[in-house]
């Protein structure tokens, strides 16, 4: 079961803990494609993302069409602070992600049955065709609750 992800308007970097557990939701679940993989590290990319000895994963993933989605695993250091457990919609760090795709309603479908949460609740994906989800892998992200199966 794989839901197609047509577009993410603009590109959008995630920091995750584990990019295969990520790549099981955006490329098992929504069908992303890995577009590219590198490993980033050294003087320039610390003074980047100012984090002394930066050692960094990424996997860029796309849709169908426009920008993707960059998963930024650090390496090393490891020691990054999760977000906290009551993040909400109206808290400064909240950060969304838009998916698009063209069939919503069998994306609810698909992500219900394979037990995503959703944030929102009483989706009418006959009048908008994004339904805003909390990811499976955002329990990769640092500080959201952890995966259940």
């Amino acid at each position: 079961m794989s839901v197609r992800v047509n577009e993410v308007p603009g590109n959008t970097a995630i920091v995750i803990s584990d990019t295969d557990a990520s790549l099981r939701f955006y490329r098992g679940l929504l069908g992303m494609h890995v577009a590219g993989e590198s490993e980033n590290y050294g003087t320039e990319h610390e003074h980047l993302n100012n984090v002394f000895g930066a050692h960094l994963k990424i996997t860029a993933l796309r849709g169908a069409e426009g920008p993707g989605i960059e998963l930024l695993e650090y390496v090393s250091p490891r020691d990054g602070r999760p977000y906290p457990t009551d993040e909400r919609a109206n808290d400064v760090v909240h950060r969304p992600t838009v998916l698009v795709t063209r069939n919503a309603d069998q994306a609810v479908r698909d992500l219900s049955l394979a037990k995503v949460n959703f944030v929102s609740s009483g989706l009418d994906c006959e009048s908008d065709l994004r339904a805003w989800i909390q990811d499976r892998v955002s329990c990769q992200r640092p500080g959201r609750p952890r995966c259940r199966d």
